[in-house]
């Protein structure tokens, strides 16, 4: 009787148990299957996501193992064709990008509204600089200019004309305000042989010209550009300066410039019903004023200089050199028209083959 006691209560302890060991199963069955559900609700968010991720980095990647850039895709000459260029001035921008030593190099060709916004009155001055911290791949182009003094020039630079220690100043003189400095980061797209540079609310596009030498392509282009190189017919808009002293200015400016000067000045005023004429003589010019607005200059000392260089004592071939075969001469008179003698003249008095004198004057 004890023995079958035993045995029961040994059989009701081992279908305890097995009932126990049962019921977490039935809980983790369920536990799984509620997982499940929320997974299937969320496959497509987590699927998209994946996707996201897996192009960013497909992209990274490609990136990074594109190998080295061609930089013959690069490589050659680049033109901003600026929208607002005369028949008498030309402010195109260029952009020369070569390859020098396995290494890619630019230089930026502009005009001093990239560091003289205001400007007003007075023509802009051309610059050829460094493109420092240059970079161009992918797609992306990026570098800055620094602009230092006297790295301004009155007239536009040829294109194998590497820096500002190249210029002939004797042939291309410093622009009057080449005191002006700066520095400006660009940014943009490099792609299809152009270059797009962001300019804000704009965009300056640069056209690629071709990969020939550069003395081939500014003897093409650039030429018409500057009159130092050719045998110009007509004076431009740079020429109506003295110095600081512009044509058309009015008396008040020019007795200001007088006065910050500091020069010495004699002056004469004579009247009659027509007009007033006021003569300031200096020792090395003579400026004159018709009803208050500066009319002429004429220089007659080696201490003043047109814009292009031209002084007292100067032989035939550097006038020739600097503004070509004059329009017409008259006994020792060479004269120098802007726009066909419609608005400023230029004569240049010869003494045995050397200038004498030279007047720059508005027309009546």
């Amino acid at each position: 009787m004890r023995k079958l006691i035993l045995l029961v209560i040994f059989s009701l302890v081992i279908t305890g148990c097995t009932k126990n060991e049962n019921k977490p199963i039935e809980m983790s069955n369920k536990s799984i299957e509620s997982d499940t559900e929320i997974s299937s609700s969320s496959d497509y968010n987590v699927e998209e996501s994946v996707k996201k991720q897996i192009n960013v980095e497909v992209a990274s990647k490609n990136l990074q193992t594109s190998g080295p850039i061609n930089m013959d895709e690069y490589v050659g000459i680049y033109r901003y064709n600026y929208e607002h260029n005369s028949e008498s001035l030309v402010e195109d921008h260029y952009i020369v990008v070569e390859n020098i030593n396995d290494q890619l190099t630019g230089r930026y060709y502009g005009t001093s509204d990239e560091f003289d916004e205001s400007r007003e009155g007075y023509p802009p001055g051309f610059f050829v600089l460094e493109m420092i911290n240059f970079e161009i791949a992918s797609g992306e182009i990026s570098f800055k200019l620094e602009l230092n003094s006297n790295e301004t020039f009155t007239y536009p630079l040829k294109l194998h004309i590497r820096n500002s220690n190249e210029v002939k100043e004797e042939i291309n003189p410093l622009w009057l305000n080449s005191h002006i400095t700066g520095e400006k980061s660009y940014n943009g797209v490099a792609k299809d042989k152009t270059i797009l540079l962001s300019m804000g609310n704009s965009t300056r596009e640069f056209m690629y010209l071709g990969t020939s030498t550069e003395d081939d392509y500014v003897d093409q282009t650039v030429i018409k550009q500057s009159p130092i190189d050719y045998q110009v017919e007509s004076l431009y808009e740079t020429d109506f300066y003295i110095g600081e002293f512009l044509l058309g200015m009015k008396k008040r400016h020019v007795k200001d410039i007088l006065d910050e000067q500091e020069l010495e000045y004699i002056s004469e005023v004579h009247e009659n019903p027509a007009f007033k004429t006021e003569s300031i003589k200096t020792s090395s010019m003579e400026l004159t004023l018709v009803d208050d607005t500066l009319y002429s200059i004429r220089l007659f000392s080696d201490s003043q200089a047109t814009m292009r260089g031209l002084s007292i004592g100067d032989d035939i071939e550097k006038i020739i050199l600097l503004y070509g075969k004059p329009i017409r001469i008259t006994e020792e008179i060479w004269e120098y028209f802007y726009k066909e003698e419609t608005y400023t003249l230029m004569f240049i008095e010869i003494e045995n083959e050397l200038v004498n004198e030279i007047t720059i004057s508005l027309t009546m």
